[in-house]
């Protein structure tokens, strides 16, 4: 498998999937045939329960068309009349805005050790793999 987007071929970082390849015989796609994406847009967040995020995702934007209501705007992406507009982020799958957290204010927080390790959580999920020597129970990480 490889990603054209980024230039990167697929690396398996267990030996789970591995194991369940074997198992696979059917793959599902999409009626053009090619296989789904699924993308994730990064909105927002809670962290040791203060929510953080500025952005109106998809499932609020689905309650007001329900309620046959407007979005009332949270931030200063809104028109007069407070209906939220879309602005969207440079970054792909980055539409994250809160001046709590962006451009390093979380580090005058009282709590920035938990929100310092909530985004180093975040990132490592997704490009390592801790593993725990059982005799020492030293934790080393592997790319």
């Amino acid at each position: 498998m490889y990603y054209e987007e980024t230039d990167k071929p697929a690396h398996a970082r267990t030996s789970n999937i591995t194991e369940e390849l074997g198992q696979v015989d059917t793959i599902l796609s999409d009626k053009t045939g090619t296989l789904t994406c699924n993308s994730i847009e990064f909105v927002k967040c809670s962290v040791a329960g203060t929510a953080y995020g500025r952005g109106i995702t998809e499932v609020e934007k689905a309650m007001a068309k329900r309620n046959g209501s407007p979005l009332m705007a949270k931030s200063n992406d809104h028109g007069e009349d407070g209906v939220v507009t879309s602005r969207k982020s440079t970054v792909k799958g980055f539409n994250f805005e809160d001046e709590r957290i962006m451009n390093a204010s979380w580090l005058f927080d009282p709590h920035s050790d938990v929100i310092q390790k909530f985004f180093r959580l975040l990132a490592v999920c997704h490009i390592v793999i801790p593993e725990v020597d059982e005799v020492t129970g030293k934790v080393s990480y592997d790319f």
